[in-house]
């Protein structure tokens, strides 16, 4: 069983802010022209267009409705597909705290 959710059935959660508490694991497909595609993690946040002047390669940029980590903005990213990130593992965190603690 696939845990991907579609995005025509529904979209993820979102706070509005660029936090990692709604962060999801995000597919975008293959596509004529497009030679970013495969898995990012991100969430359902936009990043505004730019008109070259914000950048440091001075070009234009799309809008996205979705912010994905590794994405140079340069093309426009088509999510399809979300999952939510699984919980990190028990132990890790038990380890962290250990370490604080010494």
């Amino acid at each position: 069983m696939s845990n991907w959710i579609s995005v025509k059935e529904r979209l993820p959660d979102t706070d509005g802010k660029n936090t990692h508490e709604y962060d999801v694991l995000c597919y975008v497909p293959p596509r004529e022209g497009c030679r970013q595609s495969g898995y990012y993690l991100g969430k359902l946040l936009g990043v505004p267009a730019d008109d070259g002047s914000g950048n440091f390669w001075k070009v234009k940029t799309e809008a996205s409705d979705w912010t994905l980590w590794g994405w140079s903005y340069f093309e426009h990213p088509v999510v399809t597909h979300w999952m939510p990130l699984p919980e990190p593992p028990e132990e890790a965190f038990k380890m962290w705290e250990q370490e604080q603690s010494d």
